[in-house]
């Protein structure tokens, strides 16, 4: 995919950056007939297509429209936590920083440089699409 800055991205876009670098997703296609399925790495050993196990893999005839199967971090509550998660896990306080910038919420900054209740409740109320574009900049800073 050629370099598009985030804000410009479309959700499908932003999706399929996430799932590269977090489940170092990739097509891959059948010798037989030459249709696509989006694979990733779930651990060790365990690479399977990104919407479940390959008895229920969906197939399709170009790369495009597999990638339309992908999850989507943009609109999906739980699959916007699920990169939240991820982000946290390489850089909790460049994530919070980072959704702080994207949601205005430096406004709650306190005198003594902490970010008070109301401003973490704030960022509790951050849309799936906010905390992919924060999981993005998180995650793609450190590749």
């Amino acid at each position: 995919m050629k370099n598009i800055d985030m804000l410009d991205m479309t959700d499908q876009q932003l999706n399929r950056v996430l799932a590269e670098l977090v489940y170092n997703a990739r097509e891959c296609s059948r010798d037989t007939d030459s249709r696509v399925v989006i694979i990733g790495d779930f651990g060790t050993y365990n690479t399977h297509p990104l919407t479940g196990d390959w008895k229920k893999a969906k197939w399709r005839a170009t790369a495009e429209e597999a990638w339309t199967d992908s999850t989507n971090y943009c609109a999906d509550p739980a699959a916007s936590l699920e990169v939240q998660a991820k982000a946290i896990e390489v850089d909790a306080e460049g994530y919070v920083n980072k959704l702080v910038a994207i949601m205005d919420a430096g406004v709650f900054w306190s005198s003594d440089c902490c970010l008070d209740p109301v401003g973490v409740s704030w960022l509790l109320t951050a849309t799936p699409r906010q905390r992919a574009e924060a999981a993005h900049m998180t995650l793609s800073s450190r590749v």
